[in-house]
């Protein structure tokens, strides 16, 4: 299958999902909550997410200093907003990958230096996700009155956390156990398994720049949890109480992109995604239709802020098509 025809494919199960979730929730109800919305609360939630992209582009400028090749902040941003709107329509957000492409033909840095400035970092990111996903299944377990006088269950939930961070660095730092996993580079662990190499072969940069990635990776993280708090306040939605839903939201967004960035059959896990988060809130007594608006709005509010990036991305794809990328993206997989 063709990357075109791949494309429509998850396309169209993005619709099925989004007119399936509708088909349990008045639509009405939801465009009147979304009527509803204080552009106070959304207009401040827009600034939090440009912070989210400032602190992303800043971690790629000291990466790319660290390697010898220094750029200005605003080139940084522009290249990062664009590849932010491409992974807006691109499976599993793999068009993120059109930030190192950008750095690549109008800077002309190194692929490989420029594909390390990206997605460096984002084996960090994968496993901060991994992690805030397991702290919100284990709050959602400890108030269910399923699983009280159960508390075990909760422990073994912690103890595995745990032990997958400790395999993840063991994969990263023990001369041979990644190759042991060499089964890993076909099916959707093969982007994973590239990253690692990335990582294996340049740690140097990365042990040396850690500080600074591990700082403006919590400063991003943060940001979001301010942006998505500050989007159920416009929306009246309160979870558990005024102070106590930005941690809520804080757990929330890292599982989320965690299910959109899965390799599933649709665009940027639409569909999925707004499922996530709509069923952990359902859990958490909110009602179906400010849920399922809560969810639409943080995507409508990501996309409306990531179309700063257009006239970047247009650029790129006047020279290359999307799909001579996409291809490219595979061969470079391949050499890793």
């Amino acid at each position: 299958m063709d990357e075109k025809t791949k494309i429509l494919v998850n396309l169209a199960v993005s619709i099925i999902l989004i007119v399936v979730i509708l088909y349990f929730v008045n639509v009405g109800q939801i465009l009147e909550t979304l009527k509803g919305a204080d552009l106070r609360f959304v207009g401040l939630a827009a600034i939090a997410y440009l912070t989210v992209n400032l602190a992303m582009s800043l971690r790629i400028m000291k990466l790319l200093e660290g390697m010898g090749k220094k750029i200005p902040l605003i080139t940084a941003l522009k290249a990062d907003l664009a590849g932010m709107l491409a992974s807006d329509f691109t499976p599993a957000r793999s068009g993120y990958f059109l930030t190192a492409f950008i750095l690549t033909t109008e800077e002309g840095i190194e692929l490989d230096k420029s594909m390390l400035s990206i997605f460096g970092p984002q084996l960090l990111e994968f496993l901060f996700k991994v992690i805030c996903t397991a702290l919100l299944v284990v709050f959602l377990m400890s108030r269910s009155p399923i699983f009280a006088g159960h508390e075990i269950i909760i422990f073994l939930a912690v103890a595995l956390i745990i032990l997958g961070i400790v395999f993840f660095l063991a994969l990263l730092f023990h001369p041979t156990l990644l190759e042991r996993f060499s089964f890993a580079k076909i099916g959707p662990m093969k982007k994973l398994f590239s990253l690692f190499h990335l990582m294996r072969s340049n740690s140097e940069v990365m042990v040396r720049e850690w500080p600074s990635v591990i700082g403006y990776t919590l400063v991003g993280w943060l940001a979001k949890g301010v942006e998505w708090y500050l989007l159920s306040r416009a929306l009246g939605i309160t979870v558990i109480d005024p102070v106590w839903d930005y941690g809520f939201f804080l757990l929330l967004n890292p599982f989320v992109t965690f299910v959109q960035f899965l390799p599933l059959p649709t665009l940027a896990g639409a569909g999925t995604g707004e499922a996530a988060a709509t069923a952990v809130l359902a859990l958490m007594g909110i009602s179906l239709a400010p849920a399922v608006a809560f969810a639409f709005l943080t995507r409508g509010l990501m996309i409306a802020v990531d179309l700063l990036g257009v006239p970047t991305l247009s650029r790129l794809l006047r020279k290359e098509s999307l799909e001579g990328v996409l291809d490219e993206i595979e061969t470079l997989e391949t050499r890793i």
